[in-house]
Formats: structure tokens, C-alpha cells, sequence
């Protein structure tokens, strides 16, 4: 259900631009697409927050899965940019309802957060990993009616995960691993937060431009490399979350090693795109955004008072708003720089606020 969930997103979010150009939409193509659809899903979630709980997560699963399927049936049906656009942000509103709800309903079949948080992450990676390269390969194999045939496809995944949420039953006991485990995390929540959506910012900048930019290219076809990369690393390092966290030391070791690939990788895809800067600029999101994401969500699933599906909704706030933020920054900062040199920067700004986030973490967040 977690897979379904997301991969009816990672089916369209690698096309869409495409699409948006052809309609002669090129300011979307270049990442407010996404800030419509993450504004679509902050508007839910936002809505959500005081809204769902234990008791009811399951209902709130299967409407947006529903109301996915409803959405992508509406690119099927519309061929002009503005109505595209509409369907994307009623697609973004979908997805917020039944990202927050379905990682909710999974917790409480699972024993600990720290394998609760490693198997979402996994599914959603799966799913990066399946959903673009599908998308891409339909559309590169049948330019003319290979958007159409992604849409169809990501409406049959989402009435797949909407029967699978209405299958599987309601757990009894309505308390979760996170909730046995809550210890509560000193520390300044807000500066914490605003530390994770920057990295959001950053990392993302692949997502709102890599397309348009390999495109221009001539390397379309190598995205491909780029995401099996990225999605295959960061498995890896979920796979071993829990010798990953072992110790706050190592944490933020490896969180910083992964900041350092992270730039140089960058560096090298702006100076130089192809199929081995390709590869280790994925291999170098994957790995850093599997440590990052991992221990933001553990540590806001610690911070917040409540129940797990709403610490869950917090957590997928954060990140809408700062894919709004992205998709607006990225088509701007392509817009000055170029396409090259928003990559540059986006490794050099991953570093910079690792090292801040590592001493703030230190010397408030686990300060007893």
C-alpha cells in the first residue's frame, strides 16, 4: 500500500515537464509543477493535522487513494496546460491525504520506529526506483501516446492501493511502536525543522530540474542511470539503519561524509552531465538523503506530543513546504545561473548546512 501510494506520484513527476513543454508551459516544466502539486498537499495534510488520529487513518487512506485515481484520470481528459495544472494540485491534495494516513496505518503492524521508518522509506524508494524509469521508458518508446499510457497506468495504481487499504483490517490495539517508545526530544523544534526543510530544498533541486536539464543535453535517457543510482543507495542505507543510528558519533559521521559526496557529485553532474557524473550524483543523493530523511522523521516522531499519524502529518507538512519553495527557487535559480550551476550550488548549500545541523544537533537537540 506504502508503494502504491508513491509510485503514482513518481510516474508523472518525470514526464509531467515534458508534457508542460509541449503544451508550450515551459515555467512549469521547470519545477512549479511541483510547487502546485506540494501546495495541493500542504493544503490536506494542513487540514488533516487536527483531523485524523488512530481511530480513523484507515478512512483517510482509502478517500485519498481514491481521489488519486480520480485525479490522474483528469490528464487523461485534459490537453492544455491550465486544466493539467488543476489536476495536478487536486492530485498533490490526493496525495497528501493518503501519504499521511497509509505510513499510519503501517506503523502499527511494526515493531520498532527505527524498522518502521527504514520500511517506509523503502517502499517509497521502490518506487522512485520503478515509477520513473517505467514512465520514461513508455514515453521513449511511444512519444505519442506515452503520456497518456503513464497516466493510465498510475490510475490503475492507485484503485490498487485504494483495494488493498480497504482489505487489510483495522488493528485492534491502537497503540504503536512510536508511541511505546516516545521518550520526548529536548531541543529548539522550530530551528530543527527549518534545518530539514532546507535539506528538502537542496536535495530536491534534482527532482524540479534533472529532466529539463538532461534533456537539453541530449542525455535523456540517462536519467535513468541517475535514479537506479540514487534510489538503489539509498535502500542500502536504510536496509542498515539501525547500525547507521547505533551511535549519535556515527550519525553524524556518516551524515557529513554523505554531504561531502553529495557536493563533489554535484560539481561534477553541473560541470560535466553523463552517465558517470550520473551515477555519482545518484549514488550520492541516495545515500545522503537516506540518512538525512531517516533521521528527521525518527526525531520529529520523538518531538511531537501526539500520536504517531500525527507526527507523520507533520513531518509530510515540512516537506510539501519545501517542495513549494523548490520548485519556485530551482525555475529561478535555472532561469540566472543556468542549469549547471543550480547543481553547483545545491552541492556547496548541502554542505554548508550539514556542518550547521550537526552542531546544532549536538549542542541543543541531544543536550540532556
Amino acid at each position: 500500500m506504502l508503494y502504491f501510494t508513491s509510485v503514482v506520484n513518481q510516474l508523472l513527476s518525470f514526464v509531467l515537464p515534458l508534457q508542460f513543454e509541449k503544451m508550450d508551459f515551459r515555467i512549469a516544466a521547470l519545477g512549479l509543477q511541483l510547487s502546485f502539486f506540494s501546495a495541493g498537499a500542504l493544503f490536506s495534510r494542513v487540514l488533516l493535522l487536527n483531523l485524523i488520529r488512530e481511530e480513523n487513518m484507515k478512512k483517510f487512506a482509502a478517500f485519498g487513494l481514491g481521489l488519486m485515481a480520480v485525479a490522474c484520470s483528469g490528464f487523461l481528459l485534459f490537453t492544455e496546460a491550465i486544466p493539467a495544472m488543476l489536476c495536478r494540485i487536486l492530485q498533490g491534495t490526493a496525495f497528501g491525504i493518503a501519504s499521511s494516513a497509509v505510513p499510519s496505518v503501517a506503523m502499527r503492524f511494526i515493531e520498532t520506529p527505527e524498522k518502521s521508518v527504514g520500511l517506509i522509506g523503502i517502499a517509497s524508494i521502490m518506487a522512485s526506483l520503478t515509477g520513473p524509469y517505467l514512465a520514461l521508458e513508455i514515453v521513449k518508446r511511444s512519444p505519442e501516446n506515452g503520456f497518456r499510457l503513464v497516466c493510465l497506468l498510475a490510475v490503475l495504481a492507485a484503485m490498487a492501493g485504494f483495494l488493498l487499504c480497504m482489505w487489510i483490517p483495522a488493528a485492534e490495539n491502537g497503540e504503536n511502536a512510536v508511541e511505546k517508545q516516545k521518550k520526548g526530544l529536548p531541543g529548539k523544534t522550530a530551528v530543527y525543522l527549518f534545518f530539514t526543510a532546507s535539506f528538502l530544498i537542496l536535495c530536491n533541486c534534482y527532482m524540479a530540474l534533472l529532466t529539463v536539464f538532461a534533456d537539453s543535453e541530449g542525455k535523456l535517457k540517462e536519467v535513468v542511470i541517475f535514479l537506479v543510482a540514487s534510489s538503489l543507495s539509498s535502500i542500502l542505507i536504510r536496509t542498515c539503519l539501525k547500525e547507521v543510528m547505533k551511535t549519535q558519533r556515527r550519525l553524524h559521521g556518516l551524515l557529513f561524509f554523505g554531504a561531502v559526496l553529495y557536493c563533489a557529485a554535484m560539481l561534477w553532474v553541473g560541470k560535466t552531465p553523463g552517465r558517470s557524473s550520473f551515477l555519482a550524483g545518484g549514488t550520492a543523493v541516495g545515500f545522503f538523503s537516506g540518512i538525512m530523511m531517516s533521521c528527521a522523521h525518527l526525531d520529529i516522531l520523538r518531538l511531537d506530543d501526539k500520536d504517531s499519524a500525527h507526527a507523520n502529518t507533520l513531518f509530510y507538512c515540512i516537506q510539501d513546504i519545501a517542495n513549494i519553495l523548490c520548485g519556485v527557487l530551482w525555475a529561478l535559480a535555472a532561469s540566472w545561473l543556468g542549469y549547471g550551476m543550480s547543481f553547483v550550488w545545491s552541492g556547496v548549500g548541502i554542505l554548508v548546512i550539514c556542518g550547521a545541523y550537526i552542531l546544532f544537533r549536538k549542542k541543543v537537540v541531544l543536550r540532556k
